[in-house]
């Protein structure tokens, strides 16, 4: 009897084991379109400007347990400065979440670019680093780094180590702000020459989502700004965009702040194209 005693509370315990109030997946998908600017400023000669119309488009995939998560991330942009100038990334971020608490991953990407042989000459790179954030009631607190590295790209090398801050705030559960903000150190080389220089790199982003909708919808700004200069000029880029997030996973209406916590790390593959890298 006793025996038989113990195997019914243990089917009992079992039904009534906790289950995730969170789907094992979920994607959001990214259109947007907007405006950059590039200006140059060779010193003792005027500054040169290049503006142009920029359009992304974004994905990002997520897979979660109950401790860890996987997340796949691409993005496709084009711009139109001087230059025609495309640039894909494709990255994927591995960690652990918890949605009450916060998450840490490292992550790895790969970019590519066009540029090359204009004003806007990147070339292709890889990165690599780690981010890192901590829940507290409406605001997310985080920080992230790495390096970045060329491959394939003619006549030049460089490497790239940067560091930056986060910080976002849930006006509501469908309305957040979110302002990024950090500093990237660049080495830039080739035959017989060498150089480094410092950039600052910052990020702001509203984003809205009505109560019982899929969609949502952003207004994102990003700059870089030289702080020395290179090749006795210093570069300054801005970005304005505006588009639409969709939201795929959890039931219809889910909080913009609960796919963030549970499911979705800042893409490490958000970009500009045609402006400087930009940094998860």
């Amino acid at each position: 009897m006793t025996a038989l005693t113990a195997f019914v509370s243990g089917v009992q315990a079992a039904d009534y084991a906790p289950v995730s109030p969170y789907g094992d997946w979920a994607f959001r998908l990214e259109g947007g379109a907007g405006y950059t600017s590039v200006t140059f400023k060779p010193e003792g000669e005027p500054d040169e400007s290049f503006d142009g119309g920029i359009a992304n488009t974004a994905l990002s995939a997520a897979f979660r347990s109950d401790q860890f998560f996987v997340q796949l991330d691409g993005t496709f942009g084009f711009s139109k400065e001087e230059a025609f100038v495309k640039q894909g990334v494709f990255g994927a971020l591995l960690g652990w979440r918890d949605p009450d608490q916060g998450m840490l991953a490292a992550h790895v990407s790969a970019i590519g670019d066009s540029g090359v042989g204009t004003a806007f000459e990147m070339g292709n790179f890889w990165r690599v680093g780690g981010v890192g954030e901590l829940f507290l009631d409406r605001f997310s607190i985080g920080a992230a780094g790495g390096v970045v590295e060329t491959f394939d790209s003619p006549g030049f090398d460089t490497n790239v180590h940067y560091a930056k801050g986060l910080a976002r705030f849930y006006v509501n559960d469908n309305l957040k702000l979110e302002g990024h903000g950090g500093i990237v150190h660049a080495s830039l080389s080739e035959p017989g020459f060498s150089h480094s220089v410092d950039t600052f790199y910052g990020r702001f982003l509203a984003e809205y989502k009505p109560d019982g909708s899929n969609f949502g919808y952003f207004v994102r700004w990003d700059g870089a700004i030289d702080l020395d200069e290179f090749d006795d000029e210093k570069v300054d880029t801005h970005t304005v965009m505006t588009g639409i997030r969709v939201y795929f996973g959890e039931p219809e209406g889910t909080s913009i702040r609960t796919y963030d916590r549970a499911h979705f790390a800042d893409s490490c593959t958000q970009g500009t194209a045609g402006a400087f890298l930009s940094f998860c």
